[in-house]
């Protein structure tokens, strides 16, 4: 029993420890981003984004961007790609990347608000 306890706080550690460095890296890239060779994707739904919004984003969301709607997306610039919690934009990413984009998935709305200087 006591092994079952130590495997499930060594695998909660990891967890976390894991999502530290990926918030990490990801404020790191934020923080050298070039903005005029961005362009930011909001991938939340359009009632989400009419509530709460980063100036000059775009939003597309998530299910209407996997089927096919990329109006609007510049190639010739790099996606900044968020969501509430990261979840939608890690799916977007994938696609987008399908797609031949070059995208960085900022997780979550306020690691733009945050990290990003216009």
């Amino acid at each position: 029993m006591n092994e079952q306890w130590l495997l499930i706080i060594g695998l909660f550690a990891l967890f976390f420890f894991y999502r530290r460095f990926k918030a990490n890296k990801v404020k790191e890239q934020l923080a050298m981003l070039n903005i005029e060779e961005t362009q930011l994707l909001d991938v939340r739904t359009e009632a989400e984004f009419a509530g709460f919004n980063v100036p000059d984003s775009l939003n597309i969301p998530v299910q209407s961007l996997i089927t096919g709607n990329t109006k609007g997306l510049n190639k010739n610039k790099t996606l900044l790609v968020f969501c509430a919690s990261g979840m939608r934009s890690s799916s977007a990413c994938v696609w987008l990347k399908k797609q031949g984009y070059n995208v960085i998935n900022a997780g979550t709305v306020g690691n733009v608000i945050q990290h990003v200087k216009p």
